[in-house]
């Protein structure tokens, strides 16, 4: 009699242990309640995550006009330039990420990041409350305003290395508050027309990222773009004496090579042929009266030819300065990064004399995106001339300008930087 009690029981056991193991089967074959399509190709979903990052902090651009005037054949012309500048009030709105992942890519939630590879959509959202993300219809915008987005999208992302990201243009994408979270759905286009639609009726994990409210850019060495470069092949004895016509590395004199601009997005510096990101601070060298200029770099257009002023040079930004005030010490530096600069920034023209002439200083400096900060000028490097081998003879050298040089620290807000899928 307890022989069969045992085994009616272990029967049930068994029945009942399929059943949970059939029904979490069954559960997790049937996947989450979302799509994403790509491209014409249906993923599976596998999470939705809300990234909260700092609120955006806006500025109105007022557009600001400068008369670039220059000789073209003989004669003065002058062309008017459009650049901006930025009105004295912020407006502040939310910035939240809402990114839909494929299955297979894992939240690490001790990193607060996705690893794994597969297809993602990710959506930047300029909610109306800066701490809350409003629920309703956002449009296709790229200035932060409240109500608007930008987007991203990759058929084949990997969340350590990147890759194959398409920048969504058209499309709306509908935000729905629930008492769990949050659920969206979308329907885009790419920039090249692509499709990326889909939905996540499950609510979506809320991860707050930490990010700083301050940037600090220590012992950066930017150079002062020069009204004229000179590179060109030169013998090796006599590397400074007439260059060798024939081969003049560089006849049109444009100084385009010079490291003369600061992007205060991860404080990049970088020539004007090869900015990635539009500058914020830029700096010109004047050799006759051995000074380094900090300017506008709307206005270092005049430095280029022709060609390079109307083909490539579309650096909008207007910077204004001003040289601080002789009792603003290393003491009030340290505190920018706590309080941000309170003192107003009135427009002036800033020289940096250096050689013998040379002060350490502060500068105050408002771009046209609004960021207000302090550079501190802490030492200089003298221009000179470089003298590089010429691989294809021993007997030559490619002699080369070097511009002079600030050894700088910059601190200022934070600018808001987020990756175009997180």
């Amino acid at each position: 009699m307890n022989k069969h009690r045992f085994l009616l029981r272990s029967a049930l056991s068994i029945s009942l242990l399929s059943a949970l193991l059939c029904s979490c089967n069954e559960e997790e074959d049937a996947g989450i309640d979302a799509n994403l399509q790509i491209y014409g190709m249906t993923y599976e979903v596998g999470t939705g995550i809300v990234w909260q990052s700092n609120p955006y902090r806006t500025y109105e651009r007022v557009p600001f006009y400068w008369d670039d005037t220059f000789d073209e054949n003989g004669q003065q012309v002058v062309e008017r330039v459009e650049g901006f500048y930025a009105s004295e009030q912020a407006k502040e709105s939310g910035n939240f990420m809402i990114s839909i992942y494929q299955s297979g890519m894992n939240f690490n939630e001790q990193l607060s990041e996705v690893d794994g590879w597969g297809a993602v959509a990710c959506f930047h959202l300029a909610s109306k409350e800066p701490e809350r993300l409003v629920p309703g219809n956002y449009t296709i915008g790229g200035d932060q305003t409240p109500g608007t987005f930008k987007g991203y999208a990759s058929s084949s992302y990997n969340g350590k290395v990147g890759g194959g990201i398409a920048t969504i243009t058209e499309g709306t994408v509908k935000v729905n508050e629930t008492p769990g979270g949050y659920t969206v759905s979308f329907d885009c286009k790419t920039d090249f027309g692509g499709i990326v639609k889909g939905y996540c009726n499950v609510p979506l994990r809320l991860v707050r990222l930490p990010q700083v409210s301050s940037l600090e850019f220590n012992d950066l060495h930017l150079e002062g773009l020069l009204k004229k470069y000179i590179k060109h092949l030169a013998t090796k004895a006599e590397p400074d004496v007439m260059p060798l016509p024939q081969w003049n590395l560089n006849p049109t004199g444009l100084d385009i090579f010079s490291k003369a601009f600061l992007s205060l997005a991860g404080g990049t510096i970088s020539n004007a042929n090869g900015s990635k990101s539009t500058p914020d601070i830029a700096l010109s060298y004047d050799d006759d009266r051995q000074e380094l200029m900090f300017e506008s770099p709307l206005h270092m257009r005049r430095f280029f030819g022709l060609k390079a002023r109307r083909d490539f040079y579309t650096f909008p930004c207007h910077t204004i300065y001003m040289k601080a005030p002789d009792s603003f010490t290393d003491a009030d530096f340290d505190k920018v990064t706590e309080t941000g600069l309170t003192a107003d920034v009135k427009e002036e023209t800033v020289r940096i004399p250096i050689g013998d002439n040379f002060k350490p200083c502060y500068v105050f400096f408002r771009t046209g995106r609004g960021a207000k900060g302090v550079i501190r000028v802490r030492g200089f490097r003298e221009a000179g001339k470089t003298y590089t081998p010429y691989p294809y003879s021993p007997m030559h050298v490619i002699t080369e300008s070097r511009p002079a040089s600030l050894t700088i620290d910059v601190k200022c807000p934070a600018v808001i930087y987020n990756p175009a899928i997180k």
